[in-house]
């Protein structure tokens, strides 16, 4: 089966070598499998592989700027309610 690897890939930082090899490997398996059971979307997923490089350096900013607003906020928001964290064993429901 023939199909169109990316240019590159990201790879982790300090990973070991056994990890980036498996993690490679079962990357092209997944790509070959989604490409046999898709067909028709292949040309689709072709189009959109670029992607993955683009996000993959955002992804841990993200992620950062999300870790640090939890620190620095005591209020939540699930399913719509924003909630205050007062104490370790006690919330506020501020809006429903």
């Amino acid at each position: 089966m023939d199909c169109k690897q990316p240019a590159f890939r990201v790879r982790g930082s300090g990973e070991p070598r056994g990890q980036q090899a498996f993690r490679d490997a079962f990357n092209q398996t997944l790509e070959q499998a989604t490409a046999k059971l898709l067909p028709e979307f292949k040309a689709k997923l072709n189009e959109w592989s670029w992607v993955w490089t683009v996000l993959a350096p955002i992804v841990p900013f993200l992620y950062s700027w999300n870790f640090l607003c939890s620190l620095l906020s005591k209020t939540i928001r699930w399913r719509g309610v924003r909630y205050q964290m007062v104490t370790p064993n006690m919330t506020r429901v501020l809006k429903r």
